[in-house]
């Protein structure tokens, strides 16, 4: 029996990203990794700031598509905002992002 308001997601990982909070904390931060390598690709600049520094460092990620009139403002953890470094090519970090 499927407790009420449980609701199962389509695909793979569906039901077990419900029972796992870890899973599934995983899979959102993996799909926003995914979507900002999207952008960043797809010719955003992106200016970057340290907001909050200490036990936690968060750092706020302002995207820019002139060709399509659009801002989209993300922030990340330190650990999050590293991975999206590494994976990304240096000549794309060298050209696209600006620190402040």
């Amino acid at each position: 029996m499927v407790p009420r308001g449980f609701r199962a997601r389509p695909g793979p990982n569906g039901v077990e990203l419900y029972r796992d909070p870890d899973a599934r904390t995983a899979h959102r931060v993996r799909g926003v990794l995914d979507s900002l390598h999207s952008d960043i690709r797809a010719g955003s600049r992106v200016r970057v700031r340290r907001v909050l520094s200490g036990p936690v460092d968060v750092y706020r990620l302002e995207l820019e598509r002139s060709e399509l009139a659009c801002r989209r403002t993300t922030l990340l953890d330190g650990d999050t905002f590293e991975t999206l470094l590494e994976e990304l090519d240096p000549d794309v970090v060298e050209n696209a992002f600006r620190f402040a």
